[in-house]
């Protein structure tokens, strides 16, 4: 709640011990939100090729559909489409709008990117002037001639067909920017004023990055020339009769990682074995009691904040088996209170597991295959309710102490 928010974050200290705080519910779900929101879900991951898609976008009621159940009222409580063959960026945006989901399943599949929703907003593209695009200090850029794709368009280059293209190419890294475009005609003597009065198109088409980093291989049909290193954005263009220069402005990335917060239901979750990635938001849900995010390539895991109210709910995750390289114990700083299952194996996390958090309620504990150094803490103390504990395949080092071995329910021990 907001309280708690404050104290946490913003260090307020409460003075008035009986304020009451009312939860607001901002909830408003109806059927026909509920079935725009799986026909976004068919769509965006590639429905057609789904392995089993009964019912599916058909007019039957949508609780028949294969991979969905309802509630009493005719609302959307479970959605279970694991090994089906769903494709593409993670529906975030349609999964969001099923506002009495309880249970998600979309494990073993071929999701893709982030679970937030990110939002891209094109630049613009503007005109600069005749001949070959400079930057503010007149050096040209190093580009990328794409002529298969040219020629698969009957080798017609109209100013829309060469900035989709280059907006859509996959070359440009996080060290290569697209500042612009040039399109060139070699074959026409005033190509400058037939272009601009439309009347001749290009045949060439050339796109302009800013810091000439990329990686190899290229992709066929495509060439490029490193001989120019123009830094910054397109500011004019010289005099070359037969090209013509427009500037591109950056595209922004919008992130929006709330897309689950009016999921007030949601408290079984599992998207294993999928190509997830980027960070993870272990509390993203409000009532989240169970994550398995396991076998993805999730890079690391999202602060935990006290005021989220899954701080209090969530018992047991899983996210063995992704590319996580953080440290232990900043990784686990105000951890969920409640946690009882905890999964992290066969990642890169480094550290020791000597923490300063206490895992009062933890039962099970699998950290091995990591890069976890040092020796052990005492278990008995910091763990006193620990039944299995993995350490396997670290650099766990020193004697095993009392607080191991006079441990009282500690049942398997893995430090092979």
């Amino acid at each position: 709640d907001f309280l708690t928010y404050a104290a946490d974050e913003l260090n307020y200290i409460r003075q008035d011990k009986n304020v009451k705080c009312f939860t607001a519910n901002s909830q408003v779900s109806d059927l026909d939100q509920e079935l725009k929101a799986l026909q976004g879900l068919y769509k965006r991951t590639g429905g057609e090729s789904w392995s089993v898609k009964d019912g599916w976008l058909t007019d039957s009621d949508y609780c028949d559909w294969h991979g969905i159940k309802c509630n009493g009222e005719g609302f959307v409580s479970a959605v279970e489409l694991q090994r089906n063959n769903l494709v593409g960026k993670f529906p975030s945006d349609s999964l969001s709008k099923l506002k009495n989901l309880e249970t998600l399943d979309v494990s073993e599949n071929k999701l893709t990117g982030s679970m937030d929703i990110v939002t891209i907003v094109d630049g613009t593209t503007t005109y600069i002037g005749g001949g070959y695009c400079r930057s503010a200090d007149a050096d040209y850029y190093t580009y990328f001639e794409h002529k298969d794709s040219v020629a698969a368009n009957a080798g017609v280059v109209t100013a829309e067909f060469c900035d989709n293209l280059c907006r859509g190419d996959t070359i440009s890294t996080a060290k290569s920017n697209l500042v612009g475009f040039e399109i060139a005609n070699y074959g026409v003597d005033n190509f400058i004023q037939d272009f601009k009065e439309g009347s001749v198109a290009g045949t060439d088409c050339t796109c302009l990055y800013s810091y000439g980093e990329f990686p190899l291989p290229l992709k066929d049909g495509v060439t490029v020339s490193k001989d120019y290193t123009a830094y910054g954005p397109v500011k004019s263009s010289d005099d070359y009769r037969n090209a013509v220069c427009y500037g591109v402005t950056p595209q922004y990335t919008y992130v929006d990682s709330s897309a689950f917060l009016d999921l007030r239901k949601l408290t079984e979750v599992n998207i294993s074995l999928n190509s997830l990635s980027g960070p993870m938001d272990l509390l993203f849900a409000p009532a989240l009691i169970s994550i398995d995010a396991s076998r993805n390539n999730f890079t690391n895991v999202k602060p935990f904040k006290k005021f989220k109210p899954s701080h209090s709910s969530l018992r047991s995750f899983d996210l063995s088996s992704n590319v996580i390289s953080q440290d232990l114990a900043v990784l686990f700083i105000d951890k969920p209170q409640n946690i009882e299952e905890i999964d992290l194996s066969g990642n890169a996390i480094s550290g020791s597991i000597q923490t300063s958090e206490q895992f009062d309620f933890v039962r099970r504990l699998a950290i091995g295959s990591n890069r976890l150094s040092g020796a052990l803490p005492n278990l008995q103390s910091k763990f006193p309710n620990l039944v299995d504990l993995d350490l396997s395949s670290n650099m766990i080092t020193g004697s095993i102490n009392g607080g191991l071995t006079n441990h009282l329910i500690l049942k398997t021990l893995d430090l092979s």
